[in-house]
């Protein structure tokens, strides 16, 4: 056997004095601190097995043979298994804070017992002897959840009302009552009866829930956490790489999540935030996590909950943020890996960003070292982390900007049917509908999609969408074509009544459009039009009355070839590079609460005409031709945009991707 230590080797040599020593000391060592020092929980047993299984080959590597044996005979394997837990460790019945006080005097056992027949099951090396352990512990348990079930809130009152109507339908009366009495003794009994049913009905639910079926009871399933009177004290330290599933997926959790007042539960968000809660919940005052979850909650508007609890609860002390670099061979997300200590005082703290200079399989700690950079939470309700000059850039950028969500601009979705394929047509399908009811127009209009847009202008293909918004209250039975048309698709099909063949639950019309577009108008007015999804900004510009579909966002208001000169810089798509979401593979979504974010410099009309010019020439050469190259023009833009924002030229530099990053 082989073993390694300060980088040099030994090979284990029963029976060699100093080699049997060594060997005999790495053995207990690792015996301590599986045995005191690690914990695990995994919703997924087979993930258990293999980690009590990893553990205990680690442990054999320094197995040794025994001196008493003359050397013939292994030393005893301790029972690992114990530490290392199956569950749900989101889903408990009984909080941390539950009083096991009362819960002691019910059982026979305390604390101590509890952790000794822990710790005997550990050691115990004949079968029969480590079930009878098994056996003790989980009656234990058992017992625990038994008595907590008693002083449950629910169970309390339940108990209260029951001998409420127990004395109200036994108490002894001189006198025959009154019918006034008898009718207020009804309605009183008739109460009390409708609560206590309601009571019963919620605790045997939450028996039976099929929620619970994995629930991981953390106030008693580690006696190593708690005190003499059955406190929870916490752990040192919790490491992990949680799950990341979006709720919406988990809609049968949601009722469960609001109840137990999971701070950073937001519908749309995603569990690593539940599980962000949950570990920091079980460790101890000052105690540390260090997670690698995606980074998505830094800049998504579903991780405003979250960095609101970090802010509040811990202190974080690094964190190196994992974008455009595949350091993890089986990761499809972009990453961050974040350390933080228990502590109510929030500061400024070490960040870093693993960019694409990173070198693979270099070590990450020294290019964090070498690249990192005080970051200050407080400034900003996103924790953007790049780097020092980037940082600063981004500010300069900010500084004495406007947002553009704050400019007087509307921002409106594109048009979502619910069912396209039923909704939006091709060429000689909208020929048909026309030739057969030339009213049929009046509902089908050009569509815009977010594969047809470029920058500054677009390309369609020739389709058309139904517009039978709910908006418009329309009588289907004028546009009989189109009636013909949606019904060949199925009634029940283009319902929207939210289960399995129909479309998604609204309280619209069957030929209806899935959503209300009440501002239908914006659609006919010059409008800046972009794809949600786009590794490169591509804004056009719209005055054509085109109507955009669900892939696209619409802009409307003042000044919109000023800003669609921004929006299309260089120092536009370098500052959403900064702040946007993405894919998970680096391409950006350009949602709208992101593009009210982009910092507008407020100058006079006079000022913005140098911009609307140069935007003017670049559509003129792409209404002649969508191909039309209009970079020369494209290029004065941005020298226009960066003096603007006063950007020098190592700023410069950095924007088009040649500075120091």
């Amino acid at each position: 056997i082989v073993s390694s230590g300060h980088n040099e080797f030994f090979e284990y040599k029963p029976g060699n004095k100093e080699s049997q020593r060594l060997q005999e000391a790495l053995f207990h060592e690792k015996q301590t601190l599986i045995e005191n020092c690690l914990f695990g929980v995994d919703i997924n047993p087979n993930s258990v097995k293999i980690c009590r299984l990893r553990l205990w080959i680690e442990l054999l590597k320094n197995a040794y043979y025994t001196s008493d044996s003359k050397f013939t005979e292994l030393e005893t394997l301790p029972n690992i298994d114990i530490n290392i837990k199956q569950g749900n460790s989101l889903i408990s019945r009984f909080p941390l804070d539950a009083d096991l006080s009362k819960s002691l005097k019910g059982i026979k056992y305390s604390i101590d017992d509890y952790r000794a027949f822990v710790n005997n099951y550990k050691n115990a090396t004949d079968k029969e002897e480590k079930r009878g352990f098994e056996k003790l512990i989980e009656q234990i348990k058992k017992d625990f959840r038994t008595e907590i079930g008693k002083n449950d809130p629910k169970v309390m009152l339940m108990n209260k009302r029951s001998g409420e109507l127990y004395n109200l339908l036994n108490q002894a009366r001189v006198f025959e009552p009154t019918e006034k009495e008898k009718k207020e003794q009804l309605k009183k009994k008739e109460k009390l009866e409708a609560e206590i049913n309601k009571l019963a009905t919620e605790i045997e639910e939450i028996k039976s829930s099929a929620i619970y079926k994995d629930a991981f009871e953390w106030r008693f399933e580690f006696p190593e956490v708690l005190d003499k009177e059955g406190n929870y004290t916490g752990f040192d330290a919790v490491i992990g790489n949680p799950p990341y599933i979006s709720l919406t997926k988990l809609k049968s959790y949601a009722p469960y999540f609001e109840a137990d007042n999971f701070e950073t539960y937001v519908k749309g968000s995603d569990i690593y935030c539940l599980f962000y809660e949950r570990g920091i919940q079980i460790i101890k005052s000052n105690g540390l996590l260090t997670y690698i979850t995606s980074n998505s909650w830094m800049r998504a508007i579903y991780g405003k909950p979250l960095i609101d609890y970090l802010s509040k609860n811990s202190q974080p002390l690094v964190l190196l943020n994992i974008e455009d670099t595949q350091v993890f061979e089986e990761a499809t997300v972009e990453s961050n890996i974040i350390t933080l200590k228990k502590y109510k005082g929030l500061k400024d703290f070490d960040v870093a960003t693993l960019g694409q200079d990173y070198l693979f399989g270099s070590s990450v700690d020294e290019y964090f070292q070498s690249h990192k950079f005080s970051f200050n939470p407080t400034n900003t309700d996103e924790w953007i982390v790049s780097n020092q000059a980037s940082s600063s850039l981004k500010s300069k950028i900010e500084n004495g900007s406007i947002l553009l969500g704050n400019v007087g601009m509307t921002i409106n979705f594109g048009i979502k049917t619910g069912f396209n394929e039923a909704f939006i047509v091709d060429k000689p399908k909208y020929q048909a509908l026309v030739a057969q009811d030339k009213k049929s127009v009046e509902l089908l209009k050009s569509i815009v999609r977010g594969r047809d847009l470029s920058k500054y202008s677009y390309n369609p293909a020739e389709f058309w969408m139904i517009t039978t918004f709910p908006s418009l209250d329309l009588d289907i039975s004028n546009y009989p074509a189109i009636e013909k048309h949606l019904l060949s698709f199925g009634k029940g099909r283009l319902e929207q009544k939210g289960d399995v063949s129909s479309r998604k639950k609204t309280h619209n019309q069957w030929f209806e459009t899935q959503d209300s577009i009440s501002y239908w108008r914006d659609f006919e007015k010059p409008k800046i039009v972009w794809g949600e999804i786009s590794d490169k900004p591509k804004f056009a510009y719209d005055d054509s009355n085109l109507y955009a579909e669900a892939t696209t966002f619409l802009m409307t208001g003042k000044n919109l070839k000023f800003l669609l000169a921004i929006l299309n810089s260089n120092v536009s798509e370098w500052y959403f590079n900064q702040i946007s979401t993405t894919t998970g593979m680096g391409t950006n979504r350009w949602k709208k609460y992101k593009i009210e974010q982009l910092p507008i410099k407020d100058i006079s009309e006079s000022d913005k005409r140098p911009f609307e010019k140069l935007v003017d020439e670049i559509l003129m050469a792409k209404k002649n031709n969508p191909e039309a190259d209009t970079l020369v023009l494209e290029n004065e833009i941005d020298l226009l945009v960066y003096k603007l924002y006063e950007l020098t030229e190592e700023e410069i530099k950095i924007v088009e991707g040649d500075g120091i990053q």
